[in-house]
């Protein structure tokens, strides 16, 4: 049965020579971070190493007292990447009866295992809305503001299992007395930053605002227009690449740039932030070699990022500080999130820079239906 672990950085002693405390649970009144890392997060080492760039940053504004804590997975049999793939059947984004039985046929037939979802839940969750060991709600406001005075860091499989926490909290608030209307208010505090998320987007009820580049090789994506859109002319762009260093006078003639601008994707794609790249092309290899980093948690400071992958990770930075600012407000009375715009900008500026993104999602959108016409177009011209 996979299951979790749950801990957070401490100072090194003689006593404890990991500079890691595991817990039990998180205080249910605390104002803290969680960080969902990805599907790697499978010992302490790697969730010390997940926690420390937040941890840092935190305490340099708000100084020591804001815990971060880590998730260690222990996936037992494994099978995350089927679930991964599971969910995205499930929420109707791929419906090629070939390759969801390719799905359903991967790790011999086996069905995930989500007992490690169900603990994270009884571990950090159930305390802020449950009293008696879970067996009774609380007032919705309280629930509600003990909820919010989480943030959660999530990263590729981590932004997974906070979309996996959602169902399993819908099913427990309604086993203990709480409406729809209820549920939909406590459910929307729940504050994901996810970057380079492994899961469906716009499927959540929580407050998800997701950072993505396109160059991201290991990102999974739905058969939808705009993933097949932007591969395809991603696909062009490294060929164009190509040419240019290769000084290919028919390549470049046959091929162009992909020029996408910095875009925020609301509505259907869920709160997103599209890029094209964190970090531009080997300057030797070319497109062939993919930065890691690309779908890594790289902190803040990372001189190397393009000036878009700077934007986005100050975007990350401000979307995390806010969360916490707005944490602290808390008492058993709910302070609602602030809209997306008021979570990743500080000032005037870098509101300007949000709505030109915004226009620039708008654009971007245009060009993504007109595609889609045009496949439909092509289809039904086939079919004749």
């Amino acid at each position: 049965m996979s299951s979790v672990s749950l801990g957070y950085r401490v100072d090194k002693t003689e006593e404890n020579l990991t500079g890691w405390q595991e817990v039990e649970q998180i205080p249910p009144d605390e104002v803290c971070v969680v960080c969902l890392g990805g599907d790697g997060t499978r010992d302490t080492r790697a969730a010390n190493g997940s926690v420390k760039g937040y941890q840092e940053e935190i305490d340099k504004v708000f100084g020591k007292g804001i815990p971060v804590y880590g998730i260690t997975y222990d996936f037992a049999k494994g099978g995350q990447n089927k679930a991964r793939k599971m969910e995205y059947v499930r929420r109707g984004m791929i419906n090629s009866q070939e390759q969801r039985e390719k799905i359903a046929a991967m790790d011999n037939g086996q069905e995930p295992d989500f007992a490690y979802i169900e603990e994270i839940y009884k571990r950090v969750i159930e305390p802020r809305i449950a009293k008696n060991k879970g067996a009774e709600r609380i007032d919705v406001e309280e629930a509600a503001a003990n909820l919010r005075k989480i943030t959660f860091m999530a990263h590729c499989h981590g932004a997974f299992v906070a979309l996996k926490l959602e169902d399993v909290m819908a099913q427990k608030m309604s086993a203990l007395g709480y409406s729809a209307k209820e549920r939909a208010l406590i459910q929307k505090q729940m504050l994901v930053v996810a970057q380079a998320p492994a899961c469906p987007l716009g499927v959540s009820k929580s407050t998800v605002v997701s950072f993505l580049s396109a160059n991201d090789s290991e990102m999974p994506r739905p058969l939808n227009y705009l993933s097949t859109y932007v591969d395809k002319k991603m696909r062009e762009d490294r060929a164009y690449t190509y040419a240019v260093m290769e000084n290919d006078a028919l390549g470049k003639a046959t091929t162009k740039p992909f020029k996408l601008k910095p875009s925020f994707l609301p509505g259907v794609m869920g709160n997103c932030f599209l890029i094209k790249q964190k970090y531009a092309y080997d300057k030797e290899e070319g497109p062939a070699l993919i930065n890691d980093k690309e779908h890594g948690f790289v902190g803040f400071r990372d001189e190397e990022l393009t000036s878009d992958g700077k934007v986005l990770q100050k975007f990350v930075f401000n979307a995390l500080m806010n969360g916490i600012r707005n944490s602290k407000q808390q008492s058993k009375n709910l302070v609602p999130l602030p809209e997306v715009e008021n979570l990743v900008c500080q000032g005037e500026k870098e509101r300007k820079v949000f709505k030109l993104m915004k226009q620039n999602g708008e654009k971007l959108m245009r060009d993504v239906y007109s595609y889609g016409r045009g496949l439909i177009a092509a289809w039904r011209q086939k079919q004749k």
